[in-house]
């Protein structure tokens, strides 16, 4: 992607595509020479594909990718959704995952009290 001597991104339009890259969607280089790319920049590369219906070649043109990455970004969205990259990772504290637990228990006791009362229902009297 074209840069300014501001070292700030250039504004790229693609009117192929009808929008710019957004700033968060650059690729940074790191020490061995491959761009690490956030996850909202996978993610709006792989939404282009799919939502837009955009062909791979075009797209990974426009975001300046070879097309087997992109290719690879699409399968494991469609394998796994966002969360494939990782999107917010969070730290998850024992409370909340007992909470977490005791919520889902709590859904299948009531279900399970539900099957019990449909059935005693459908029992014939005596």
């Amino acid at each position: 992607m074209p840069r300014v001597s501001s070292g700030e991104p250039a504004e790229r339009v693609d009117p192929r595509l009808g929008f710019e890259a957004d700033d968060h969607a650059l690729a940074t280089p790191n020490t061995s020479n491959r761009r690490v790319y956030t996850p909202e920049f996978k993610l709006n590369a792989v939404s282009t594909v799919i939502d837009e219906k955009r062909r791979p070649a075009e797209v990974a043109d426009f975001f300046n990718l070879s097309e087997q990455t992109l290719s690879q970004w699409v399968t494991a969205y469609k394998k796994h959704g966002a969360m494939s990259f990782k999107l917010e990772r969070r730290k998850v504290t024992f409370e909340a995952m007992e909470l977490s637990w005791l919520r889902a228990e709590n859904m299948h006791l009531r279900m399970l009290v539900k099957v019990l009362k449909n059935r005693i229902a459908e029992m014939p009297e005596e």
